[in-house]
């Protein structure tokens, strides 16, 4: 069996790195921080398939920040070039991302160039704006969504033959209509003699194909749940799943029962369309108000594509702060992936 103790890496980290995994609480790597993290740091590409919840974000996190810390030892990155790329398909995902390389670059060391991570995402501000502080900030490390780096990339501003690596998480989703011509395009921009990392729950053989251009030989690490109940699964081993088949009629009533007589501190409930989200948002908070539930015991919060950016991030962040006894999401699938609610 593989150890997952970070001293027993076959190659030594980074120190400041191996600081802030230690105090950020990362114990001990997860299997597939165990399987990914020596084949990327060290020039391999990768094809990864883990579970939910798996730690699949840190799997490419601190190999990111080691090949940018090499690129900065042997010499300084010229002004316009960046060092790596990260592409998610939600911006919510993309903001969760760029927080967890900043809360590992508090810990970068004074001898080191100051490492920044830059969010490109649409609808926050103009991509000329995106533009001006890369410039003035020589941002290494870029994250973002497809059409928005496509856009960012397309300027003759930025150089992009310095790139060493790129991620493309939930790589499945990169493979939708909306996004894979951007994702294409991307590609297209970036050096041949890169490293690829693809990370996702779900990715067929067919669809990991179409990403090939630019990856030598990569390697496929496959996590699979341990649950007895979940075998070969890409379900989390700790996730109980439930259902109910309800005569239409009764299906609105049951949901009022579920989100106000059980016992929860949050829940998401998934709507197929934005329309949706917003009419039974406004149903629900009407009858909060009618039935005269207090503030303090229930919050609700509405979020889906057609919200701008900044309003769904900060109902994202009220969501996961709320202090309230019950707090509700109502949402699309926007929120389906990736995103990390810890409280």
């Amino acid at each position: 069996m593989q150890s997952t103790k970070w001293d027993d890496l076959p190659y030594e980290i980074q120190p400041w790195i191996k600081k802030a995994v230690i105090s950020l609480g990362f114990s001990c790597m997860t299997p597939v921080q165990a399987s990914t993290i020596p084949l990327l740091s060290q020039n391999k590409d990768v094809v990864v398939q883990a579970v939910t919840g798996s730690g699949k974000t840190l799997a490419y996190v601190i190999p990111v920040l080691e090949k940018i810390c090499s690129a900065l030892r042997e010499g300084s990155f010229k002004n316009a070039h960046f060092g790596a790329l990260v592409m998610v398909p939600t911006r919510e995902l993309a903001n969760q991302v760029v927080q967890v390389f900043e809360s590992f670059l508090e810990y970068q060391p004074d001898d080191l160039p100051d490492i920044k991570a830059q969010l490109l995402v649409g609808s926050i501000q103009p991509v000329q704006e995106d533009l001006q502080y890369f410039m003035e900030n020589n941002s290494f490390i870029l994250v973002g969504t497809p059409g928005r780096v496509n856009d960012f990339l397309s300027s003759p501003q930025v150089k992009t033959n310095s790139c060493e690596i790129i991620i493309l998480d939930e790589a499945d989703r990169h493979l939708d209509i909306s996004f894979l011509h951007a994702t294409e395009s991307v590609l297209k921009m970036l050096p041949k003699q890169r490293r690829t990392g693809l990370f996702s729950a779900t990715l067929s053989d067919a669809g990991t194909d179409i990403f090939k251009t630019g990856m030598t030989n990569p390697v496929k690490i496959t996590v699979k749940s341990n649950s007895l109940h979940l075998k070969n699964s890409t379900v989390p081993a700790k996730l109980s799943l439930y259902s109910m088949v309800l005569n239409p009629r009764l299906k609105l009533k049951v949901l009022l029962k579920l989100l106000t007589e059980y016992s929860y501190r949050k829940i998401i409930v998934y709507f197929p369309t934005c329309v949706s989200v917003s009419y039974f948002y406004g149903m629900f908070h009407n009858f909060i108000k009618r039935e005269g539930l207090k503030s303090k015991d229930i919050s609700i919060f509405s979020l889906h594509g057609r919200l701008d950016a900044k309003p769904r991030m900060k109902t994202l962040n009220k969501f996961e702060n709320s202090s309230s006894d019950k707090s509700i999401l109502f949402t699309t699938d926007v929120s389906a992936r990736g995103l990390d609610i810890q409280r």
